[in-house]
């Protein structure tokens, strides 16, 4: 039997619009219950997700045997993150202003073209992304007394994962990098401050379903039902885009 337990994790932000506020990172983990207290050793794991997807969504699919993190907590412990603005983390409060949306959406949403945008930047770097990572890896480390954690990083959570691993090392045991998000051309340097932007984004059931349609490779690539899952669970992470 796999355990899941909820961890929050204190961090001071680096998000640009709420720095040097405490903010609350929302950590998923999954345990055996033969073991729930095992001194892992250097079999500690932590998922960061991507961009459309919070980590207790993507890696925790509580359908059939789709949960990566349960799957791995039979020999690991596993954690996944929400990142800030992320799932059931702490969302700043330009996120729950629909003027801060693109155009398209602003417009699908009955949005006032004369309402002026609260916030007009894109609301998290990969720095502030990389301060809240760091944050949750100490309190894991801390937790299970290791020196080190594995991290899994998928397609946004790539360069997130890979990142910070590439500025920690002595703290990072394994990298594994599934499709990572990557551009050969984007320059070194992060623009400073961030130029214009939409904040956040929504997503509609429809796009959702098209997102998934545009991969899959013949009819019968993904189960339907796995698919209705992880879109019930992204509702339930997030009470604010639910309505």
């Amino acid at each position: 039997m796999i355990l899941s337990r909820d961890h929050t994790v204190e961090v001071r932000s680096t998000v640009p619009a709420i720095a040097g506020q405490t903010v609350k990172l929302y950590v998923r983990e999954r345990v055996s219950a033969a073991a729930p207290e095992r001194i892992a050793g250097d079999k500690v794991v932590l998922f960061v997700h991507g961009a459309g997807t919070p980590g207790s969504v993507a890696f925790d699919v509580p359908y059939q045997d789709y949960s990566w993190l349960a799957f791995l907590a039979a020999g690991y412990d596993a954690f996944a993150v929400d990142l800030t603005g992320n799932g059931r983390s702490t969302r700043p409060a330009a996120m729950n202003d629909p003027a801060n949306l693109p155009a398209e959406q602003r417009k699908a949403l009955g949005v006032p073209e004369a309402k002026v945008r609260t916030y007009t930047s894109a609301m998290t770097t990969l720095e502030s992304d990389w301060n809240d990572i760091g944050a949750v890896v100490a309190y894991i480390r801390k937790l299970r007394s290791v020196e080190r954690v594995a991290l899994i990083g998928m397609s946004r959570g790539g360069p997130r994962a890979g990142g910070w691993a590439a500025q920690h090392p002595g703290e990072v045991s394994k990298l594994v990098l599934l499709v990572p998000g990557y551009n050969r051309t984007a320059r070194v340097e992060a623009p400073s401050p961030p130029g214009p932007a939409p904040a956040f984004n929504t997503q509609s059931r429809t796009e959702f379903l098209a997102f998934w349609d545009s991969q899959k490779a013949g009819p019968d690539h993904y189960d339907p039902r796995a698919v209705e899952s992880v879109w019930s669970e992204m509702l339930a992470s997030d009470p604010v885009g639910a309505t």
